[in-house]
């Protein structure tokens, strides 16, 4: 997973512009695990109750 770490920090928004692919495709949950332990930047028009840290946990 090195690589999607990698990817994530040179596009912040990499997860959101890949997930939408993914559910097309049937692979929403697969994607969405790889992506668990990889924090994610909260998007801004996002507004959540919880104060963890913004995970894709969220999207799923």
């Amino acid at each position: 997973m090195p690589q999607l770490e990698r990817l994530s920090k040179e596009n912040p928004s990499y997860y959101d512009d890949v997930i939408l692919y993914a559910m097309v495709f049937g692979l929403s949950e697969i994607w969405t695990k790889k992506f668990s332990t990889i924090p994610l930047a909260q998007l801004d028009w996002y507004d959540s109750y919880y104060s963890d840290p913004y995970t894709s946990y969220f999207y799923y």
